[in-house]
């Protein structure tokens, strides 16, 4: 497991989205090998979901903070925009 899934884990620093997509990356390789027993393949997958859903969080908080600022930017006379 990588550190930046665990201190997620742990209550400390939020995940960045590069950190969440590369711990998907790994589960994928890892899920991808023939010698990984049953319950070792549910619990990557148990974390794959769980981290698809922080990945979502990311992106939503993302999308929300841009429509904000578009809309501060739209509402600015033409001056101070710039």
């Amino acid at each position: 497991m990588s550190d930046d899934t665990q201190v997620a884990r742990d209550g400390g620093a939020p995940l960045r989205l590069g950190a969440v997509l590369g711990r998907l990356e790994e589960i994928r390789r890892d899920l991808d090998r023939e010698d990984l027993e049953l319950e070792d393949q549910m619990q990557l997958y148990r974390e794959g979901c769980a981290l698809v859903v922080r990945a979502r969080k990311i992106l939503d908080q993302a999308t929300s903070e841009v429509e904000v600022l578009m809309g501060e930017t739209e509402r600015a006379p033409s001056g101070e925009a710039e």
